[in-house]
């Protein structure tokens, strides 16, 4: 068990048991503008965290509300739970209450309604699949997911081909990740959504994820192996909390190990609503272990039961699902056979 590779927006990195070898990626090239509704967010949430309600509420209120529609299915009812994340004060959260109803009763496109709907169809289809292989036997073609995605794919190809990006009004945010999935046209996408995440209405962070598989040639998504592969899953979510897993869990991984050795890949994959919370777990398990591999969760929770039960080389892989926003935080484990 002598690799682990970290795959994400930022970084990529190799740890090996007597070695680490640590490497940032090059700077970023693009970011999001200052006046992005990220950026907002990003400000008001450093704000909040320091306890200065008076300017986290005067960034949260520059926050374009379709990025509480479009990445979490808010409505005027669950606004107060966003809220709830927020050092806001009174009149903040009543002057955004009046932006966000102003928003949210206006009609949406057509354009905006439609990549909606196939980003819906995109994430209830992940989660079938990801419950038909956890819980039951059944097989699926291996195509399964190709076949799915190529209509939605497609039409983004055309739309994106004749008008250009969607704005955020006709759908950008739902249609970034339609292109995310889309593996084979990362090619073309790139210098579109560059200018996106330029013009303010592409998050940078997906602009980067997709860069780095581009850039990776074509390293496959992590989802299509697990999908196309035999695997096993086993939640591993004290790790969250850099908590070794309790005996049980550890049984149940070293039988895994022993009766599939050799284990073709490793997927250490972080579930989460928040697409932030990769890199903060990250930066909390760097500071906490010290870039140290035998220190580190991975080899605590790993390398014991690799060495005793198959003792083969099997890449680790760390990544991140975006799931809905009703669903905690956890992570699984994903040992491919």
């Amino acid at each position: 068990m002598r690799t682990i590779h970290f795959i994400y927006t930022f970084f990529l990195l190799t740890l090996q048991p007597n070695v680490l070898l640590y490497a940032q990626s090059k700077p970023l090239i693009v970011a999001s503008p200052p006046t992005s509704m990220w950026s907002y967010y990003r400000l008001a949430d450093s704000f909040s965290k320091q306890k200065d309600s008076i300017k986290a509420s005067e960034h949260f209120l520059k926050i374009n509300p379709f990025l509480f529609i479009s990445e979490e299915n808010a409505t005027p009812n669950t606004l107060d739970t966003i809220f709830s994340s927020f050092a806001l004060t009174a009149q903040a959260r009543k002057q955004y209450k009046k932006i966000f109803d102003s928003v949210y009763s206006k009609p949406r496109t057509k354009t905006y309604k439609l990549f909606a709907k196939m980003l819906n169809a995109d994430q209830e289809v992940r989660h079938r699949l990801d419950s038909i292989q956890n819980e039951t036997s059944e097989k699926l073609p291996p195509d399964f997911l190709n076949k799915v995605d190529s209509l939605h794919f497609e039409y983004l190809y055309q739309y994106v081909k004749n008008k250009g990006w969607p704005t955020v009004e006709n759908g950008s945010l739902p249609a970034s990740i339609i292109a995310l999935h889309d593996h084979q046209r990362h090619g073309y996408y790139l210098p579109i959504v560059r200018k996106a995440v330029l013009d303010g209405i592409f998050e940078e962070s997906t602009y980067e994820l997709m860069k780095s598989y581009f850039s990776g040639k074509k390293t496959q998504q992590w989802e299509n192996i697990v999908a196309t592969s035999n695997h096993v899953k086993i939640d591993i979510s004290t790790t969250i909390n850099f908590k070794i897993p309790d005996t049980a869990t550890l049984n149940k991984i070293a039988t895994a190990i022993k009766q599939h050795c050799p284990i073709k890949k490793v997927f250490w994959v972080y579930e989460s609503p928040d697409s932030n919370s990769i890199n903060i777990w990250w930066n909390e398990h760097t500071k906490k272990f010290n870039n140290n591999y035998d220190d580190s969760i991975f080899h605590n929770t790993l390398h014991e039961l690799f060495l005793l039960n198959c003792n083969c080389d099997s890449d680790i892989q760390v990544c991140q699902k975006i799931i809905s926003s009703g669903n905690p935080k956890r992570m699984v484990l994903y040992l491919v056979y």
